[in-house]
């Protein structure tokens, strides 16, 4: 058990000892990759969301978005 215990001492100490830049930046890369899967995750809703629009026929604000989502669902479908 003491060498348990010793190990968790010495853990504690290396995360109690690591250098302040290193801590700042390993929390502003985890961070960072919050963000991109929130942004990733969003962009999908929004694209599912389009697609639902004009699968029901609903018109999108512009004939460029029409476009551009028709052209998604036919590559989409031929896979």
């Amino acid at each position: 058990m003491k060498r348990n215990n010793s190990l968790t001492r010495m853990i504690a100490t290396d995360i109690l000892n690591m250098n302040f830049f290193n801590l700042l930046l390993f929390i502003l890369i985890i961070i960072t990759l919050i963000e991109i899967f929130k942004v990733n995750y969003q962009v999908k809703l929004l694209t599912i969301k389009k697609y639902q629009e004009i699968k029901k026929g609903v018109l999108l604000q512009s004939e460029e978005d029409n476009l551009f989502f028709k052209k998604i669902i036919t590559e989409h479908s031929k896979k």
